[in-house]
């Protein structure tokens, strides 16, 4: 094999493992989500749910129980709003940290995955699959500036036990072509 020969094999090598790393991308992206879905979930991203009141038609129709169309019936006579902490409270939800997950529609409509290439770069995405859950994504974006981002130990945890493997198994093969 000649010098020339060698370097095309190369280039072609690493141009296969990049087109390869795309779904596996798409899939840490997925997995990603889903860290930050049980985190959030499970602890809360450490603020407190409003305690300014709203019209009670905000919350209609939205409850969780059948007690609490009667709820908002006794606040409409007493001519009072209603906070999204009391809300909250009235649907039997943990009110202590923002958790994102009153009906839990975005979280599970969080999922369409996605992936990008710049240069040698190649990484992963995840999107909303309907309007609703791009407009809900974003708006807890302008809230919550990092709540769609991963922590470190997640981060490790993702690189060390799923694409480190995959991309050595990815190399291996293409270099044997």
């Amino acid at each position: 094999m000649t010098l020339e020969e060698f370097q095309n094999n190369l280039e072609n090598a690493v141009e296969r493992t990049i087109e390869d790393l795309k779904p596996t991308m798409e899939e840490a992206a997925l997995t990603a989500k889903a860290f930050i879905r049980n985190r959030i979930q499970n602890n809360g991203i450490s603020r407190n749910y409003s305690r300014n009141s709203l019209p009670t038609f905000f919350f209609r129709g939205k409850g969780l129980k059948k007690s609490t169309e009667s709820y908002l019936d006794n606040k409409d006579k007493d001519r009072e709003g209603v906070s999204y902490s009391e809300w909250r409270q009235v649907n039997g939800l943990p009110i202590n940290n923002v958790r994102l997950t009153f009906t839990g529609k975005m979280f599970a409509n969080w999922q369409r995955p996605g992936h990008y290439r710049r240069g040698f770069v190649v990484g992963g995405s995840v999107g909303g699959t309907d309007k609703a859950t791009k407009n809900k994504l974003a708006w807890n974006k302008a809230r919550y500036p990092n709540f769609d981002r991963v922590k470190e130990d997640e981060k490790e945890l993702l690189k060390e036990s799923f694409l480190k493997p995959k991309i050595v198994e990815l190399l291996d093969k293409n270099l044997k072509l």
